[in-house]
C-alpha cells in the first residue's frame, strides 16, 4: 500500500516556512532531481512528487486546506487544473457540502452555492493564482420552481512565467457547465448538469442526473441519488452516488453516503472501480459557531482501505 509523503517533508521545509522559502526549496530540489539530470532509479517519480507538493504548498489557499485536513483536503486541488477529475459530487453534492461549506455539483468542485431569490444573477471571480470563474443564474418561471445556471471556469499554471519550470506545471484547464434544478413538489427535486472539460487539448464530457427526496413520514430526513457519466480524458466513468441526511432540530445535521466509480479513473486501468463510504455531522454550538466532523473510507488504486477523518470549527459573521 503506497502512502503519500508529507508535502513539507518532500520539499524539505518546515511547516512555518515562508512562501519564498517554499519556492526556493522547490527550485533547488527540481534542479537536482530533474530526470535529465538525475539518472538514478525513481528520479521521475521523485520529480513528480516535488511538483505535486509545490502545487499545493505554493498556493496559499491549497496550503491552508492541506494544513487543516492533510492530503484529504487537497486531493481534488492537486490534480490537473484543480479538477477532482471524476464527476464532482453529483447534482446535490454529497452532504459534504453541508458539513464543510462545499460546492455545488460540478466537475471541478469549485462552485459556491448561489442563494435562491434572484431572478437573474451573475458572478465574476478572478484570483491571484491564475483562476477565473464567471457564472449566470436565472429563474425563468413565476412559480420559481425552475432554476437554470451556467458557469465558465479557467485555471492556469501558477509557476513563475520567467522560469523553465513552467513546462513542469499542470496544463491549462477550462470548463463550461450548464445546469437545471426543478422543484417538482415540496418533497421531490430533480437536477441535471452537463460539463465540458478541456485539458489544453484532451477533453472530457461529464453528465449528471440526480434526485432528492424530503421524507414525509420521517421529519428531517432527506435522501439523495445521482448517476454520473464521464467520457473522455483521462478515462471513462459510469457511477453513482447515494447519501442521506437527517436534521435534528434546527442546529444539528447527520449524514452518510457512498460513491461508486464516480470520482477516480486512471486511463491505464479502465477496469478499476473506486468506492468511497463516508459519514459526518455538524452542530451549531452557539450563534455563528458550528462544529463539523466527517470520516470516510475509500478504495482506490493505491489502497484497499484509505480511512481519513476531518474536523473543523466554523465561524460566521
Amino acid at each position: 500500500m503506497a502512502v503519500k509523503r508529507d508535502y513539507y517533508e518532500v520539499l524539505g521545509v518546515s511547516r512555518d516556512a515562508s512562501d519564498e522559502e517554499i519556492k526556493r526549496a522547490f527550485r533547488k530540489a527540481a534542479q537536482r532531481h530533474h530526470p535529465d539530470v538525475d539518472k538514478s532509479d525513481g528520479a521521475e517519480q521523485r520529480f513528480k512528487e516535488l511538483n505535486e507538493a509545490y502545487r499545493v504548498l505554493g498556493d496559499r489557499q491549497r496550503r491552508s486546506a492541506y494544513d487543516m485536513f492533510g492530503h484529504a483536503g487537497v486531493d481534488s486541488a492537486s490534480t490537473a487544473g484543480g479538477f477532482d477529475g471524476f464527476g464532482g459530487f453529483g447534482p446535490f453534492g454529497d452532504i459534504f457540502d453541508a458539513f464543510f461549506g462545499g460546492s455545488t455539483s460540478s466537475a471541478s468542485g469549485r462552485r459556491t452555492r448561489r442563494p435562491a431569490g434572484a431572478d437573474l444573477r451573475y458572478d465574476l471571480v478572478h484570483e491571484a493564482y491564475g483562476e477565473f470563474l464567471a457564472g449566470i443564474q436565472a429563474v425563468p418561471s413565476s412559480d420559481r420552481m425552475l432554476t437554470l445556471s451556467a458557469e465558465y471556469y479557467s485555471s492556469y499554471p501558477t509557476f513563475d512565467a520567467d522560469t523553465i519550470y513552467t513546462v513542469f506545471a499542470v496544463t491549462r484547464y477550462r470548463e463550461a457547465l450548464g445546469r437545471a434544478d426543478w422543484i417538482v413538489t415540496p418533497e421531490w427535486t430533480l437536477s441535471g448538469s452537463y460539463t465540458r472539460a478541456d485539458y489544453d487539448g484532451p477533453t472530457a464530457d461529464v453528465a449528471t442526473l440526480g434526485v432528492r427526496n424530503r421524507s414525509k413520514t420521517v421529519k428531517g430526513l432527506s435522501v439523495n441519488a445521482s448517476i454520473d457519466v464521464r467520457r473522455g480524458y483521462p478515462g471513462d466513468l459510469t457511477g453513482f452516488r447515494l447519501s442521506a441526511d437527517y436534521a435534528i432540530g434546527k442546529k444539528a445535521l447527520l449524514g452518510a453516503g457512498v460513491a461508486y466509480d464516480s470520482f477516480q479513473r486512471d486511463s491505464m486501468q479502465d477496469g478499476f472501480k473506486a468506492k468511497k463510504f463516508w459519514a459526518g455531522g455538524s452542530c451549531e454550538v452557539r450563534k455563528g459557531m458550528a462544529v463539523k466532523v466527517r470520516i470516510e473510507d475509500a478504495v482506490t488504486r493505491l489502497s484497499s482501505s484509505e480511512v481519513q477523518g476531518r474536523a473543523s470549527v466554523d465561524f460566521s459573521f
